[in-house]
């Protein structure tokens, strides 16, 4: 009952509460394989702009973000969590992307 409910959307907007507005890592890796692919980057990102087009508001720094490449440091053709929390780390706090 209840804690399943709790758990759907799980990392949905999490950390928002702590002033936070940043996904984490289980948001970006859809497949739950332990690493996120450049599908599911992509997929995230599409799916974050027209959340954000339905509500009225706009993706800042959309243009800016990095790339995938970038991102995946180790050059493996994925991103793992240690990548992608360096990628966090590296992000101005209290924007919304």
């Amino acid at each position: 009952g209840q804690r399943k409910g709790a758990m759907q959307g799980q990392g949905q907007g999490r950390g928002m509460g702590r002033g936070m507005n940043r996904p984490d890592f289980a948001d970006f890796d859809t497949n739950r394989d332990g690493a996120i692919s450049q599908e599911e980057l992509n997929q995230y990102r599409s799916d974050k702009l027209q959340q954000r087009s339905q509500e009225g508001r706009l993706m800042r720094n959309a243009a800016q973000a990095q790339s995938f490449a970038d991102m995946d440091t180790n050059k493996d053709g994925k991103i793992d969590a240690t990548e992608f929390s360096n990628h966090q780390m590296q992000q101005p706090r209290g924007r919304n992307r």
